[in-house]
């Protein structure tokens, strides 16, 4: 097992996190429903999360490179390219933009608003 392994399987357990509104998992395991997270708390969860950025967005993106350029990836030259594309666009990305973008963020910042 490489880090490369390590950060992709840690990058599609954040897109799962991240991908849904309803529960955030704190380091303990505990599932705390988004709806019942007070003020406080959602600001706190942002701010870690923030904090970890870079490293998320970085393990995500490699979460779906790997994903799109298995071997059910792309054939052909222009399916290549556009993959291409589609890479630097990600790897291009603003780290905190993106994830004040994911849903789990957006309903956090309603709850840390209220």
């Amino acid at each position: 097992m490489s880090i490369t392994d390590d950060l992709t399987r840690a990058g599609f357990v954040f897109l799962a996190l991240l991908g849904q509104k309803k529960v955030w998992i704190d380091k303990q395991g505990v599932k705390h429903k988004v709806k019942d997270i007070d003020a406080g708390y959602a600001a706190n969860i942002i701010r870690f999360l923030e904090r970890r950025a870079n490293s998320i967005k970085f393990a995500t993106d490699l979460a779906i490179i790997e994903e799109v350029s298995g071997p059910m990836g792309p054939g052909g030259d222009a399916a290549n390219d556009a993959l291409d594309a589609e890479i630097d666009r990600l790897w291009a990305e603003d780290p905190k933009e993106w994830l004040h973008r994911q849903p789990l963020l957006v309903a956090l910042n309603k709850r840390a608003a209220a």
